[in-house]
């Protein structure tokens, strides 16, 4: 599957990455999301294998604020380098 590729091609770097589940606000730079990431109305915001960034963070944090809440899943799924 798609997630196995991305873990494989993480071993192939020298960095060690694990999978979590973290908040929408406890995304951070660095972070790969492993699902893809839709609003209410099935619109796309990310697809699987984003990688956060600063503005990707901003992005979710506005999506927050404009729907009074998060419209995303209490947890995400992502990709997280570990030394």
């Amino acid at each position: 599957s798609g997630l196995d590729a991305l873990i494989k091609s993480n071993q192939l770097s020298s960095e060690v990455s694990k999978i979590d589940r973290v908040s929408p606000e406890r995304l951070e730079p660095g972070m790969r999301i492993c699902q893809d990431l839709r609003l209410p109305n099935n619109m796309l915001v990310a697809p699987r294998g984003t990688v956060v960034d600063r503005h990707f963070v901003k992005t979710i944090e506005n999506y927050v604020i404009t729907y009074l809440g998060s419209p995303f899943p209490p947890r995400i799924e992502v990709l997280v380098k570990t030394l």
